[in-house]
């Protein structure tokens, strides 16, 4: 796999309506991807970015009760730095954050939209594994400290606390 390390070589993406309008400028790749990426992670985070998730979002403030627009905004990322994550370690468990998760189970339950972004994006679809009670949580929490908080590391730098790294001992939950 070729690694790009020339910030110059990786293509600069369309500017997310959704995202830039709530005042998150992602202007480039380069905002968000920023290391040890090959040309086709950056190909499949650009598509992922630019996935439109307003109805999902709208599902979590109307039903779930997030009623900040700019956290929802910022989960929205955080959710499709995720998406990235497992796609690129698809042969890893890669457990998502609690305070993420949220917004998957939201765009599961949109499921044509679902099935579209999986499509799109990777190819097949990408299944929700729920877990169930607090021990299936607990469980997984060495695989998210060493999968998906490293990896996370790994490509966006420190992870914010908020969504990642504020959370329950039992906070890691639902895989792929």
């Amino acid at each position: 796999m070729e690694t790009l390390n020339n910030t110059l070589d990786r293509p600069q993406i369309k500017r997310n309506k959704n995202l830039a309008a709530n005042g998150m400028h992602i202007s480039s790749i380069n905002d968000l991807i920023v290391k040890n990426t090959t040309r086709a992670q950056t190909e499949i985070f650009e598509k992922i970015i630019n996935w439109n998730l307003d109805r999902e979002k709208m599902y979590c403030a109307n039903h779930l009760g997030y009623g900040h627009p700019e956290h929802l905004d910022e989960m929205e990322v955080e959710y499709k730095k995720f998406m990235f994550l497992v796609c690129a370690y698809h042969d890893q468990v890669i457990p998502i954050s609690e305070k993420v998760d949220d917004l998957w189970h939201a765009h599961v339950l949109h499921t044509r939209r679902y099935e579209e972004f999986c499509e799109h994006v990777f190819g097949r679809q990408i299944y929700h594994n729920p877990t169930v009670s607090d021990e299936e949580n607990y469980a997984l929490r060495p695989d998210y400290e060493r999968n998906t908080l490293t990896l996370y590391k790994k490509h966006f730098g420190s992870p914010p606390v908020k969504f990642w790294l504020d959370i329950s001992p039992t906070g890691a939950c639902c895989t792929h």
